[in-house]
């Protein structure tokens, strides 16, 4: 039980204080989790053989475990802002154009605006009626911030006015699968769904479908646009995850690359340069994030080692940092370059999704809980 203990939270072997420690750095947010980790880690060092201790050794972990909580409370933690409305899990987030709005969905079949600043809502969009079994799964605005699009549970996305919330468009996709995602272009005149192994690409004003990638093999996540708009990267699970960059014109497969165990997520860097994945599994060293070129595949960045599945990841505007969110209830904030850790979180319950505002200096999480926070990184 002790070591199960150890094990959830990251605590085994020799890292036990490696592991503290990165998580001061990246200033965990929550005193009662290091509290937890101090407790789990003075525990492991009773644990056999190790049964005697010296006088010095005893004191010392009683020093370090004071020193690292001093050093905690010290710490300059982000605040946050709670969007508080939904009435169930909150499945995604995304910022406006402008930073000055925030869209979210939730399993309680609406997606709710909010004002970024005070957390207020402004608007209430009821996706289906409250019969319906379909929720809505995720949203995005358009660049010129006046539109909303939505993916179903279902086969439907739709587009709304994000001032009104009247819908103007509904596109229904002929796969019969769970629409996931659906995202608008740089130019904001098509939009790009996933739905089970399908991706298809829509007029955004007619709804008339343009291309269509399919896999019978295995489910794809979430396909992104490229900064110019004319790519596509999408992520799937089959043959043990692969990750393919199309041509949106001729709907060619430009690369094709391996990408271990795939997870859901692929996304373009703001320069279009480079790709961030989420995880691949390296046996029992974890899950990671990755950092690719979208030219060659090298590897360029690894960050993460953790536990659960990452479930989501992002670039900031500036291309300088990634969020990352997942099943161990912590968003997680990375130097880009260096793969250093810069925050780490605190989530109410495991996370879906995570957004950098315009000008990168707020971040947006959600939880598998009815509200969703918004963290001031500056």
């Amino acid at each position: 039980m002790e070591q199960t203990l150890l094990e959830n939270y990251g605590l085994s072997g020799k890292r036990q204080s490696d592991s503290l420690r990165r998580e001061v750095s990246g200033k965990d947010v929550t005193l009662a989790n290091a509290e937890k980790r101090v407790y789990n880690l003075l525990r492991s060092l009773y644990q056999p053989p190790i049964r005697t201790m010296s006088r010095f050794a005893l004191l010392f972990s009683i020093c370090f475990a004071f020193l690292f909580i001093a050093h905690l409370q010290a710490a300059d933690t982000p605040s946050y802002t709670e969007l508080i409305g939904h009435e169930s899990f909150v499945r995604s987030v995304a910022f406006s154009p402008d930073g000055k709005k925030i869209v979210t969905t939730s399993l309680d079949k609406t997606a709710r605006i909010w004002d970024a600043e005070s957390g207020k809502e402004l608007k209430k969009i009821q996706y289906y009626d409250s019969e319906s079994r379909i929720v809505a799964d995720s949203a995005d605005f358009s660049p010129d911030g006046k539109q909303i699009v939505t993916a179903s549970g279902h086969n439907i996305a739709k587009i709304w006015d994000a001032e009104s919330g009247e819908e103007l468009q509904k596109i229904e996709s002929n796969t019969f699968k769970n629409i996931t995602s659906a995202a608008f272009s740089p130019d904001g005149k098509k939009i790009v769904t996933s739905a089970g192994e399908v991706t298809q690409l829509w007029d955004a004003e007619s709804g008339e479908e343009l291309q269509k990638w399919g896999n019978t093999s295995g489910e794809v996540g979430a396909a992104n646009f490229s900064p110019c708009g004319k790519k596509i990267v999408r992520m799937g699970y089959w043959d043990g995850g692969v990750v393919i960059i199309y041509d949106t014109e001729s709907g060619k497969a430009l690369k094709t690359f391996e990408a271990g165990f795939g997870f859901d997520k692929a996304a373009f860097s703001p320069d279009g340069k480079k790709i961030i994945i989420t995880e691949t599994f390296e046996g029992d060293r974890g899950f990671f994030v990755q950092i690719w070129d979208a030219e060659s595949g090298e590897v360029l960045v690894k960050m993460g080692r953790q536990r659960y599945w990452i479930r989501h990841v992002a670039f900031s505007p500036d291309g300088k940092k990634v969020v990352a969110v997942g099943n161990d209830m912590f968003a997680r904030i990375w130097d880009a370059e260096s793969g250093k850790l810069l925050y780490a979180l605190r989530n109410r319950e495991s996370g879906h999704s995570a957004a950098f505002s315009p000008d990168g200096k707020r971040v947006a999480t959600n939880g598998n809980v009815s509200r969703a926070r918004i963290w001031t990184l500056e």
